[in-house]
């Protein structure tokens, strides 16, 4: 009797915690988008870096900083893309709002 008490209530935790999960909205996809987001930011602020490098040297070829600028746009492109996302937006809006931001 006593163990039946015991699993009814341990059967009740596990469904309260479930439950409690699926409200905040714990979504594997969630994590998947914010690793992506991060690893976004820091290829840009890599790029960056890099940048600010060969201008300070001096020895750079016009071509090759355009090509760095144009890497970091399309990294932040993709940052936005999954930041807007994790939003829940659906396709059509996330091109919408990456047009008005000027990608």
């Amino acid at each position: 009797m006593i163990l039946l008490v015991i699993l009814m209530v341990l059967v009740l935790v596990l469904i309260a915690a479930g439950w409690w999960l699926k409200i905040r909205g714990f979504k594997v996809s969630d994590l998947l988008l914010r690793l992506q987001m991060a690893n976004s930011k820091n290829e840009v602020n890599h790029l960056q870096t890099k940048k600010a490098v060969l201008t300070e040297r001096g020895n750079f070829k016009k071509e090759e900083l355009e090509e760095i600028e144009q890497e970091i746009k399309d990294n932040n492109k993709k940052a936005e893309q999954a930041k807007l996302q994790l939003e829940g937006l659906g396709n059509e809006e996330i091109a919408r709002r990456l047009s008005d931001l000027g990608f």
